[in-house]
């Protein structure tokens, strides 16, 4: 505030420039390098926590993560984000994709909620009609409930159901993809890959051959028992789930009315820092 010396008892502000006790500017860089430390030493623990529960588990959840940071910004924290514009040219998908249940639309087979509308969303991998799906998916909590589940499956039970020949065989096709999208004879094991990692999506990609035929009736078996995988809810702010997309099929329950305001951001990854 300004001094105007109009009170009786006021006096004129000091002409002696106001300087930092002696030490003070060296402490505090001090506290600020500490604090750089910290974060630093923090998000490499967040980073190996990651890195460990995807490679063991296949997926890494985290409940009311940095609620405080925006989704973008973790994910660039973390990992290499896909602009599936720019590498995948006919698809309006931008960097960062808002997920809310909505009525099917019959005449739309672009997403899957205008296929499966407020139902049950079969255990699939995304993107799986690209010829290298993104490794790496990230779900981030807007506005949760606990009524709505996502289901998580390895792809290596499939080892148990499904001979090795019929894995490494089994071709699909895509469907349903917009205009001027090349179509090829996709395999769905995924090459160069030392564990097992599959592609599937009911919706998008149609076997070709008695194989493919044979997994995709594996998977569906999958889908509707209770005995494999995990159930995960995302009912909380923040509450973040990544997921390795080439070792896990997921899907989600059906929404009931009451959880019709469901909404999650997502974010493709090529890759995690170590």
């Amino acid at each position: 505030l300004e001094w105007t010396g109009h009170h009786d008892f006021s006096a004129p502000p000091p002409q002696t420039p106001c300087l930092p006790l002696r030490g003070s500017v060296g402490q505090t860089r001090s506290v600020i390098r500490l604090s750089q430390s910290i974060c630093r030493e923090m998000l490499r623990e967040e980073r190996l926590f990651l890195v460990n529960s995807l490679e063991n588990d296949g997926f890494a959840f985290l409940p009311s993560w940095r609620t405080e940071v925006a989704t973008h910004e973790i994910a660039e924290s973390i990992g290499t984000i896909i602009d599936i514009s720019l590498v995948a040219k006919g698809f309006k998908f931008g960097t960062i994709q808002t997920l809310q249940p909505r009525e099917a639309q019959p005449n739309s087979h672009s997403h899957y909620s205008d296929i499966y509308g407020f139902g049950q969303f079969p255990l699939h991998t995304d993107l799986a009609y690209f010829y290298h799906p993104p490794h790496y998916l990230l779900l981030r909590c807007l506005q949760g409930t606990n009524e709505v589940k996502t289901k998580l499956v390895k792809a290596a039970i499939l080892e148990k159901l499904v001979d090795e020949s019929s894995l490494r065989r089994a071709r699909v096709r895509p469907r349903n993809l917009p205009e001027k999208i090349p179509m090829c004879i996709l395999p769905m094991m995924l090459p160069g890959i030392c564990c097992l990692g599959m592609r599937w999506d009911s919706a998008f990609l149609i076997p070709v051959n008695e194989s493919a035929v044979q997994i995709s009736d594996a998977i569906a078996s999958l889908d509707s028992g209770n005995n494999h995988g995990v159930d995960l809810t995302l009912e909380n702010y923040g509450d973040t789930l990544i997921i390795d997309n080439w070792r896990m099929f997921h899907g989600r329950s059906s929404v009931p009315s009451g959880s019709a305001t469901r909404a999650l951001e997502r974010i493709y990854l090529s890759s995690l820092y170590q």
